[in-house]
């Protein structure tokens, strides 16, 4: 089984349903004392951004802000 997002919805969101056959059993009251049945799991999940990407972002577009600003003082002061 594949790890990480799935590619077939939108961002990586959807619904997994885990089905998982099981017995219950019914303590006697039954000839054969278990029935058979479904557990379902129905799990949601949508992609949440990391914190980390937008610092990583911000931080890049400062640094390169930054090295605009001392690139055109340097300019000036050569001129």
């Amino acid at each position: 089984m594949k790890a990480g997002p799935d590619p077939r919805t939108a961002g990586g969101a959807g619904v997994l349903q885990l089905v998982s056959p099981t017995r219950v059993n019914l303590g006697g009251l039954v000839a054969g004392d278990y029935v058979s049945a479904l557990a379902i799991l129905n799990l949601n999940f949508t992609p949440v951004p990391e914190p980390a990407t937008g610092m990583l972002l911000g931080a890049g577009v400062l640094a390169l802000a930054a090295a605009g600003g001392l690139r055109r003082r340097s300019a000036a002061h050569i001129e």
